[in-house]
């Protein structure tokens, strides 16, 4: 992040502020007054900084690579694409879910304070409640207006992308929405005498014009595999039948360009089931590393070392999560099969009449 001064890290998050956030904190102070502006900096700081650690925390889940910088404008955090539409989702839902639990925390204990009069102990600590309720109410209600690049705006494309089959007339509805909504926000800041919040609705407004325009782009559009994911259901309807034709089209599914992390899996899982099906131990064995950890892919492995002679190998495989996720009748037939291979093989009972004669 060029320009930006590093701060901290936390849960492998590294955090940055722009010189032109300080700019910022300046005119805050400025314009509130010392006190009343520097407890605005510290809501808004704290809040921008929880709301960004909502986008980050999830978008590391994903390994996504997440890191957060404070600047001019507010906050952002910057991450590596998303394979998935709905990873995209939970990310920029849970910025506003974030600022939100906030505005929950600091409500229930703004109340807590003026019950039990903590407020008198503590000087501004009300207030300074009152803004983290406040800004986090406010705020989060507002960035989810359907404004692009809003979280709000962010999440309407997205969902437009599934709605609308066209992705050309998708992008045109959401930034001629971002246009009209931004448009009227700027009159009204203007009206109000909210020169901040104007300057940044006309810019949001531009920003969607000049996508309307072709001058610029808003961004990757999240395939949804939705052909991959028929093709997927029919092999797994056929996989008992046609365990060969399950095989054949988890295969066709995987040459799929840019298929997502979790389509692939799925079509390694429905591969590793077909050679199940087939008996094609050493098969399942090289595929299902790469499958999906299904109990369903954990009950094939086990099959396939209790085929092969593997028993310490199948007794392991019984220690996996997913295999404990199986029903609990496939377990205990797999269990009774185990013993039955590890025990001793019975002698068979000799009464010498049917010893083979000496040479």
């Amino acid at each position: 992040m060029p320009q930006a001064i590093f701060l901290f890290e936390a849960g492998s998050i590294p955090v940055f502020v722009s010189p032109w956030y300080l700019v910022l904190i300046g005119w805050w102070t400025y314009h509130g007054g010392l006190v009343e502006g520097l407890l605005f900096v510290v809501a808004a700081t704290v809040s921008l900084l929880v709301h960004e650690f909502g986008h980050g925390l999830v978008a590391r889940h994903y390994r996504l690579n997440p890191r957060i910088l404070l600047h001019a404008w507010g906050g952002l955090c910057a991450h590596e694409i998303p394979t998935r539409d709905d990873q995209a989702i939970r990310i920029t839902a849970a910025g506003p879910a974030a600022g939100l639990l906030l505005g929950g925390v600091a409500l229930a204990a703004l109340v807590t304070s003026s019950l039990f009069g903590l407020g008198d102990l503590v000087p501004n600590l009300d207030h300074l409640l009152l803004l983290l309720v406040v800004v986090n109410v406010i705020w989060s209600v507002l960035n989810l207006a359907p404004l692009y690049p809003l979280d709000g705006g962010q999440l309407f494309r997205l969902y437009m992308h599934r709605w609308v089959a066209e992705p050309k007339r998708a992008e045109r509805i959401v930034h001629g929405v971002g246009v009209a909504l931004g448009g009227v926000g700027t009159v009204v800041g203007l009206g109000l005498g909210a020169p901040f919040l104007a300057v940044i609705l006309g810019l949001l407004t531009w920003q969607n014009l000049r996508v309307l325009m072709g001058e610029a782009s808003s961004g990757p559009i999240y395939r949804q595999f939705r052909v991959e994911r028929t093709r997927l259901d029919e092999g797994r309807a056929v996989l008992d039948a046609d365990p060969a034709e399950a095989i054949r089209v988890g295969h066709q599914v995987r040459a799929t360009a840019g298929l997502s992390d979790a389509l692939d899996q799925e079509a390694w899982e429905l591969i590793t089931l077909g050679h199940a099906r087939q008996q094609d131990w050493d098969d399942v064995l090289r595929v299902a590393r790469r499958a999906r950890p299904s109990p369903a892919v954990a009950g094939a492995v086990f099959d396939a070392h209790l085929a092969l002679g593997n028993l310490s190998a199948a007794e392991r495989a019984m220690d996996a999560a997913a295999w404990k996720r199986q029903p609990v009748a496939v377990r205990q037939a797999q269990q009774a099969r185990l013993l039955a291979a590890r025990a001793p093989a019975k002698s068979a009972p000799s009464d010498g009449g049917d010893a083979p004669a000496s040479a």
